[in-house]
C-alpha cells in the first residue's frame, strides 16, 4: 500500500522541502507454522502476532556536495578511469526522515497498532533507489548536457533517453516517466531525420 503525498501540498512545512511515500507491508509473523489442524489452526492463525511496518521514501534534494566525478587513482580493465561517487544526504533529507517517523507512528497508533518503534535511522545513501541524474535536462547547454528532447546540446545525433536526463528525483518511482520520455524523444528523433536535421 501507498500513503499518497500529504505534506507541503498547500502549506509548506517549516522544516524540509518536497515531500515523501510511505510503503505499508506486513510481516511474516502470522503463526501461520501452527501445528494445529482445522478450527484450531485457524483460531491459531487469528491469535498469532500480526506486524506491519512503514518504509519511507523521500526526495534527495539535487546539492553541489553530491557529484561524481572520475577516479584519478583508481582504473577499470581497460586502463579507463571509474566513476566515483560523493554523496550524502542534507539537512533537508534528516528532516524529512524525522517527520516520516513520526507520522508513520501517528497513523499507525490511529489505526490501532500497538508495540510501535518509530525508526529514524536511513538506509545507506544510495541503497534504495532508482539511478538517475548525471546528465541533467535544461535550456542551457552550460549547464546541462541534454536539451528538452533528451537531445546532447554538443551532439545533435545522440540521444538519452533512460533517467539521466533527470535534475532530481521524488519520491514517485520514475520508471513510468522515463518511458513517456524516450516515446517523446523518438517521436521528436523521427521528425528530425525527415528534415534531415540529424
Amino acid at each position: 500500500m501507498h500513503v499518497l503525498r500529504f505534506r507541503n501540498v498547500t502549506d509548506r512545512h517549516q522544516k524540509f522541502l518536497r515531500g515523501y511515500g510511505l510503503y505499508l507491508n506486513a510481516g511474516p509473523a502470522y503463526n501461520f507454522g501452527s501445528d494445529k489442524i482445522g478450527k484450531e489452526y485457524k483460531q491459531a492463525v487469528k491469535d498469532g502476532i500480526y506486524t506491519i511496518r512503514f518504509h519511507g521514501y523521500s526526495e534527495c534534494l539535487a546539492r553541489w556536495d553530491n557529484f561524481c566525478e572520475l577516479d584519478k587513482h583508481v582504473v577499470d580493465a581497460w586502463g579507463i578511469p571509474v566513476l566515483r561517487f560523493n554523496a550524502s544526504f542534507g539537512d533537508n533529507e534528516r528532516a524529512t526522515m524525522a517527520d516520516m517517523a513520526v507520522s508513520s507512528a501517528e497513523m499507525l497508533e490511529a489505526a490501532g497498532a500497538v508495540n510501535i518503534r518509530p525508526f529514524r535511522n536511513p538506509a545507506t545513501f544510495g541503497h534504495s533507489n532508482h539511478d538517475v541524474g548525471s546528465a541533467r535536462m535544461g535550456d542551457d547547454p552550460k549547464i546541462s548536457v541534454l536539451n528538452r528532447w533528451n537531445q546532447v546540446h554538443d551532439a545533435k545525433n545522440v540521444f538519452v533517453t533512460d533517467g539521466a536526463c533527470y535534475v532530481t528525483s521524488p519520491y514517485q518511482n520514475p520508471t513510468l516517466t522515463m518511458m513517456a520520455l524516450t516515446v517523446r524523444a523518438c517521436d521528436y528523433l523521427v521528425e528530425q531525420y525527415r528534415k534531415g536535421e540529424v
